[in-house]
């Protein structure tokens, strides 16, 4: 990325495509203009993805912590090139909601302070009757703006008494950073990207609520069905969605 963009800076070549939010910070330390950086209007999936469930992370109120301490406004505020990027608390866009059926997490309506208050107080309960919590392993991707990324989200784990470290993207890790665009407007794409045969933790209820939902002909009934899904995949905290994706 970085030879590309001295390449760019130079009039060696005219575009360069499919930059990820890894290589932001490059741009900002480019000669680029701004009115030359543009960002595609993209939908996917941009969070962290739970790859191991032992000790404190075995239960979906231990998971809800992470979910709950990371600030994601001002994550997003870390990457100052791209101020469009938008951030996300649940799977699926809200443009593709089901009236009458709240997808969002039971502490959306919290203010930050409330959760990181909130989330603390269970860590620290869980400390006090049992073992001190290992530092959260997460997955990246290489890169600056996965540095930045990471620092940002330790901060936030800190403010709660958590604990981060960084390890290789191939590397055994609790969470692994999901960065994928989605190839059509559908709420099937964004939940079965979480079924138990693409995922290593996952809810069979869930899975169960797609396969009726794909099985049907009733539109109504597989919209009903596929929202079902994901009230109970965001209740289980198998994904912590963060943003939406950039490219």
């Amino acid at each position: 990325a970085a030879m590309a963009l001295a390449r760019f800076d130079l009039g060696h070549v005219d575009v360069i495509l499919n930059g990820r939010f890894q290589h932001l910070p490059l741009v900002d330390a480019s000669d680029v203009s701004s009115d030359d950086l543009l960002l595609d209007p993209v939908a996917g999936l941009f969070g962290l993805r739970f790859e191991n469930v032992e000790g404190y992370w075995a239960l979906p109120s231990n998971r809800r912590s992470l979910a709950m301490a990371i600030d994601r406004p001002a994550l997003l505020t870390s990457f100052p090139s791209v101020t469009a990027w938008q951030a996300r608390q649940k799977i699926v866009p809200e443009a593709l909601d089901v009236e009458n059926i709240n997808a969002r997490p039971d502490w959306a309506a919290m203010t930050m302070e409330e959760r990181r208050a909130f989330a603390a107080a269970d860590i620290a309960e869980w400390e006090a009757a049992r073992n001190q919590i290992p530092p959260l392993r997460i997955a990246l991707p290489s890169g600056a703006g996965a540095n930045i990324l990471f620092l940002r989200i330790r901060s936030d784990l800190r403010a709660v008494g958590l604990d981060a470290r960084k390890v290789a993207y191939d590397a055994e890790s609790d969470v692994r950073l999901i960065d994928m665009i989605a190839p059509y407007d559908s709420t099937s794409w964004f939940l079965t990207r979480f079924t138990c045969d693409l995922t290593p933790i996952c809810l069979n209820d869930a899975d169960e609520k797609m396969m009726e939902a794909a099985a049907t002909n009733d539109l109504a009934v597989k919209a009903r069905l596929y929202a079902e899904a994901e009230v109970l995949l965001v209740q289980h905290y198998i994904f912590i969605p963060l943003a939406t994706p950039v490219r």
